[in-house]
């Protein structure tokens, strides 16, 4: 299927739909779950991710029954392919770990990809109502009101919060090489 013969203006919408729905549901289990290790013990995953995961599920291929679906929690690594196919990507509870001790920056993050190429995205930080979505060309937005010359902002460094996270891997050449940048990172010298 082309890019041409998806409407991406409703994909938005009813991501946005979905996410604000899968919102309340952790707002409203938040600090009331269990949870278990996937990978290791760094790896975590609640019942509430799966139960968000399998809800956006559901509303999506209801909406959009010839559309693919990726989710975290149901990858199975080796199987799970992204393909050319219009394809949800989404990840239930961004920040598994904030969710779990009640810290308030967890989020849902959903992404649509056309031909492997991303062109639609939605997050809801459903405990600060902070609702970020755009799609490919067309601007990116905060709460409805868009956000201005993004590409005009320059980065320092210096002027920068830098926050690390390894992820779940603790070892191989992915963590090796994030080991590496973080130290150069954290011994810059001004």
């Amino acid at each position: 299927m082309s890019l041409e013969e998806v409407d991406l203006e409703l994909v938005e919408k009813v991501l946005i739909e979905v996410a604000l729905e899968a919102g309340d549901i952790i707002k409203n289990r938040n600090g009331l779950n269990t949870f278990d290790d996937k990978k290791n013990g760094v790896d975590l995953v609640t019942e509430v991710d799966k139960a968000v995961e399998v809800f956006i599920n559901e509303k999506l291929i209801s909406k959009f029954p010839n559309y693919k679906f990726m989710g975290e929690e149901s990858y199975i690594p080796g199987e799970t392919k992204l393909t050319e196919s219009p394809t949800f990507i989404v990840d239930p509870i961004d920040g598994t770990t904030n969710f779990i001790h009640t810290f308030p920056y967890s989020c849902t993050s959903l992404g649509f990809t056309v031909n492997y190429e991303p062109v639609v995205g939605v997050i809801y930080n459903p405990h600060l109502n902070l609702l970020f979505h755009g799609i490919k060309g067309k601007g990116a937005y905060l709460n409805d009101k868009k956000l201005e010359n993004l590409s005009d902002r320059s980065l320092e460094f210096q002027k920068s919060l830098i926050a690390l996270e390894s992820g779940s891997e603790r070892s191989g050449e992915n963590f090796e090489t994030k080991m590496i940048s973080y130290h150069r990172w954290i011994n810059v010298r001004w």
